[in-house]
């Protein structure tokens, strides 16, 4: 049995007791929220290429015609011909209909520098056919934004501090279109990627939680 058992008054003085907390928990992640959406933005400078089922796409194509971008880093070695179980997890939780995100003027995508064709073999039944994914094999699009570490290409940072870690890392990028310029406004790494993960939030909610 996961907690002790407890009369209904008990229990109702304890869940008012954690409501006070959650109201709290609340109030900051919509502070946090706000803050975010208000981050500076960078001008990314270069087009990148990436490769997806209709041949080498640039970094701009990727919005189709949204003007908000979010891009999920998967983790997928060149050399392997699988992808992360971690990840899968993570894409296991997508929701099956983007028709809100779209409606919010948002793109969603799956990029890994896995060559495309291992990508479209591994993903083929793994992914419902509205999730597009690419390849970012043979950019340096991968080492910019931190989610391949090498230490012969650049100095390795992780969730923006220096780190040992080497290879594929997961993580989130989101960029804005205006016009031809594009800008870099938010990346996220390692455990914040749990925002992806509904149903890690769902799980929370029960007394047995996620069972990892």
């Amino acid at each position: 049995m996961p907690s002790k058992v407890v009369n209904q008054e008990e229990w109702l003085q304890a869940r008012l007791a954690l409501l006070a907390k959650e109201e709290e928990l609340l109030q900051l992640s919509q502070k946090v929220t706000a803050e975010r959406a208000s981050l500076p933005m960078t001008l990314v400078a270069e087009s990148y290429s990436f490769t997806g089922p209709n041949g080498t796409l640039n970094l701009k194509d990727l919005f189709e015609d949204k003007h908000q971008l979010i891009m999920q880093h998967v983790m997928f070695e060149p050399d392997k011909d699988a992808g992360c179980e971690y990840c899968q997890y993570h894409l296991d939780n997508l929701p099956a209909n983007f028709k809100h995100l779209y409606e919010a003027n948002t793109m969603y995508v799956i990029v890994t520098r896995a060559p495309y064709e291992k990508m479209a073999a591994f993903y083929k039944d793994k992914l419902g056919s509205q999730v597009p994914y690419y390849s970012s094999f043979g950019s340096k699009f991968n080492y910019d934004y931190n989610v391949t570490l090498d230490p012969d290409v650049k100095k390795p940072v992780y969730n923006f501090k220096e780190t040992n870690r080497k290879g594929e890392q997961p993580g989130l990028s989101v960029f804005y279109r205006d016009g031809d310029e594009i800008y870099h406004t938010y990346s996220s790494f390692d455990s914040n990627l749990d925002l992806l993960m509904p149903t890690a939030a769902l799980l929370d909610l029960t007394p047995l939680g996620r069972q990892d």
